[in-house]
Parts: C-alpha cells; sequence; structure tokens
C-alpha cells in the first residue's frame, strides 16, 4: 500500500451486498449454535446453552465438529456430509471477514483493494475488490450452508 493511499467506500450496490452478507453470517453463526444444541439434546433455557454455543465461528465449527464425531460416529455419510458443509463454512467465514474488516483502499491512478495482514507470513496483502454479485453469491452459499445444517441437524431424535 503506498503512503498516498486513501479510504474507498464503494458504491450503494456493494453496501447493500456488505450488509446482507453480515446478517446471513450471523444466521449461520446462530444456526452452528442450533446444531450444537441439538446435537448435545438440550434446550436453549438450559444453563449449559450458554457455555457450549458462547464462541465466534471458528470456536462454534470446531465445537459442531467434536460433536458430529460423537453424534454421528455411527452413520458415516451424515458425518462427512456435515464436516464438508462445516469446510464450506470456514472459507465462506474467511472470505466474509475479508470483505467486512479488511481496509477499502485506492491509490490515485491504481484499482481500489481490500488491504488486510497476512498474519502468517507478516505481511501486508492487497485482494481485489469483491463485485456486488460476488458478494450475492457469497450471501447465497451461506444460506444453502444454514439450510443444510438446520435440516440435518433437526432430524435428531432426543437422546436416551
Amino acid at each position: 500500500m503506498r503512503a498516498e493511499s486513501e479510504f474507498y467506500v464503494p458504491d450503494d450496490a456493494i453496501l447493500r451486498e456488505l450488509g446482507h452478507l453480515q446478517i446471513v453470517h450471523s444466521h449461520l453463526d446462530h444456526m452452528l449454535q442450533l446444531a450444537i444444541k441439538r446435537m448435545l439434546g438440550i434446550s436453549i433455557d438450559d444453563p449449559g446453552y450458554w457455555g457450549e454455543t458462547k464462541a465466534m465461528s471458528a470456536g462454534l465449527r470446531c465445537r459442531t465438529r467434536e460433536l458430529i464425531s460423537e453424534r454421528y460416529g455411527d452413520d458415516e455419510d451424515t458425518a462427512d456430509i456435515l464436516n464438508k458443509v462445516l469446510d464450506d463454512a470456514e472459507e465462506v467465514t474467511t472470505l466474509r471477514n475479508r470483505a467486512l474488516h479488511s481496509v477499502w483502499m485506492k491509490a490515485p491512478d491504481s484499482e481500489a483493494v481490500l488491504h488486510d495482514r497476512d498474519n502468517l507470513l507478516k505481511v501486508h496483502v492487497a485482494y481485489q475488490l469483491p463485485s456486488a454479485e460476488t458478494l450475492a453469491g457469497l450471501s447465497q452459499r451461506i444460506s444453502r450452508i444454514q439450510g443444510v445444517l438446520n435440516n440435518l441437524t433437526r432430524k435428531l431424535l432426543p437422546r436416551t
């Protein structure tokens, strides 16, 4: 990033899609909380619910994976589907975080970029700006993930 770069605010179509993306991603986090609740066989009012579901996206996915291996040990097909859905959830969360947590910048005579740090490599990176269509597609992907999680975990029978 050059020193003369300035902050950049995208057009209204992109801003709308960013807002939509944020909302559907919070729905995904809530669906992960519900999946955990269902796999544990507890209610939202159970005191353990808060401890089990108090985490950010990565922690919710991790806890969900642990419960998948416990709950679906005898149903390898469902466990595989759920784990693949969680892999996709991790990818969309990374893309969502990039779009919402990077700095939108523009240098003179250059295209605007998403400016962020790569914490593993300890370098600054510039990512291409997403289009409104790309963001809308990401939101649709998140909604599909949420639907699969809801469908597969809703079918759980109460623990005996």
